[in-house]
């Protein structure tokens, strides 16, 4: 439960942002929204009421439904090839990455727009083909459905992904029948010679050689696996070029891991031997996220305390979590709420007891007083 002092629950999309007293009237007793008592008035599982093929694996729910440690989201990938790029105009397009992998291929964040994108084989026949798709990019949410595709602005990214059905001859983008894009396949594949891979700190420095068939430098990924790469690899960066990389290991879990290199040039991909590493522990972080650094709040409103700890063991227990307000203890706990303090200048500290030490942090804010409403204002106001 958020305190309705310091959050709000009715928001609408585009402008304007907030709803209109019509709106809200609207809503208002209305009988389409009278609240019912999940599972006792109305059990909600004989209705399909959601399908998402990720989240469900089955269309329909048993009766009773059975224990909520089955839902999970459900990702099959496949072999694609993944173009992504940014579109400058209808017909200019300068392509980032292509890359052949294992993903997820349905976009939820993009619509299909008047291009498509194929693989060509030795023959000229078309064997892989799919839509190309513009990517949302804005912070805000639905505002991109607003105008149509002729209207939206430049530049905006792209993404398509092709089934990797076979090496082919020829990568291409088409619209209105013309080639707007297009990448033709090496003679040679790639090759990775040396790679080393060491670890100092929160940094991983990796080098390597490679030979390429073709001017075009591949393009790199690195992946880290926790079973040695017997079932599962994770991506740690894409898109490197050059013949070295200094990557930020502080994601990277603790303990013996494996890292690898892949180098492509869009049709065939090298892969290095895995290089196993060894992350030590590290000591626990403890954030603010509310309040923030030089915030001011209101004297007595109500004002929440929140943060996190980063940190590999378990997490820490309400009384492992303690809150200092200007030296002295106000509450427990990694989320809750107290009363801002008097007027003035306060120092707020959050001390957090994890597996493998304490981490403490701080933030300054500030409270100010309201100054209470006098008779000759009131008297104007009305």
């Amino acid at each position: 439960m958020m305190s309705p002092a310091t959050f709000k629950d009715f928001m609408s999309y585009c402008g304007p942002r907030w709803v209109s007293l019509f709106v809200y009237g609207r809503l208002t007793n209305n009988a389409m929204l009278d609240p019912t008592r999940v599972c006792v008035d109305r059990p909600w599982w004989r209705d399909e009421i959601l399908y998402d093929r990720f989240l469900f694996p089955r269309k329909w729910l048993p009766d009773p439904p059975p224990d909520p440690t089955w839902l999970g989201r459900v990702v099959t990938p496949e072999r694609v090839i993944s173009i992504i790029g940014v579109q400058r105009g209808p017909d200019e397009l300068e392509i980032q990455t292509v890359f052949r992998l294992e993903a997820e291929t349905q976009v939820s964040n993009g619509r299909a727009l008047d291009m498509r994108a194929e693989l060509v084989n030795a023959k000229s026949q078309i064997v892989a083909s799919g839509p190309v798709y513009g990517l949302r990019s804005s912070a805000h949410g639905g505002c991109d459905d607003c105008g149509d595709e002729k209207t939206e602005p430049y530049p905006r990214l792209v993404q398509a992904f092709l089934p990797d059905v076979e090496r082919g001859a020829i990568l291409r983008i088409r619209r209105a029948g013309k080639d707007v894009w297009e990448r033709r396949a090496s003679r040679s594949k790639p090759k990775l010679g040396d790679v080393t891979a060491t670890l100092k700190g929160d940094t991983l420095r990796l080098s390597w050689t490679v030979s390429a068939g073709t001017e075009r430098e591949p393009q790199y990924w690195v992946q880290w696996s926790e079973d040695g790469g017997r079932r599962t690899w994770h991506a740690l960066t894409a898109n490197l070029r050059g013949k070295s990389a200094t990557l930020d290991a502080r994601g990277l879990p603790s303990g013996r891991i494996a890292v690898r290199l892949l180098a492509s040039d869009g049709f065939d991909t090298a892969m290095s031997r895995p290089i196993i590493v060894t992350v030590p522990r590290r000591a626990p972080e403890a954030t603010i996220l509310s309040p923030r650094d030089g915030q001011t709040f209101v004297s007595r409103s109500p004002m929440r305390l929140w943060g996190m700890l980063t940190d590999p063991g378990e997490p820490p227990r309400d009384e492992q979590a303690r809150w200092r307000l200007d030296d002295r203890d106000v509450a427990t706990g990694l989320d809750a709420f107290i009363e801002a303090p008097k007027h003035g200048k306060h120092r707020l500290r959050l001390i957090v007891k994890a597996h493998e030490g304490t981490a403490e942090t701080s933030v300054a804010f500030t409270t100010v007083e309201v100054p209470e409403e006098r008779d000759d204002d009131a008297r104007e106001t009305r």
